[in-house]
């Protein structure tokens, strides 16, 4: 069986600030946003969809790490 991807949805702390990041820093471009303000989005790139969700009070259930090559 051959994967030819993953979307990944992360939990970040600052979602507009993820997004500048994403954007600016890395080349991605905002392929959706939802709420006002936004309180999750999605970013793209060559092939590439990330989500980043901010939620009021959410707590991380255990470690995660993702590495860039």
């Amino acid at each position: 069986m051959k994967l030819e991807s993953v979307s990944p949805i992360l939990s970040v702390n600052d979602l507009t600030q993820s997004l500048d990041f994403y954007w600016y820093v890395l080349g991605f471009d905002l392929a959706w946003s939802w709420g006002e303000p936004p309180d999750i989005a999605a970013v793209c790139r060559d092939g590439v969809e990330i989500t980043l969700t901010q939620r009021a009070g959410a707590k991380p259930v255990g470690a995660a790490h993702v590495y860039r090559q």
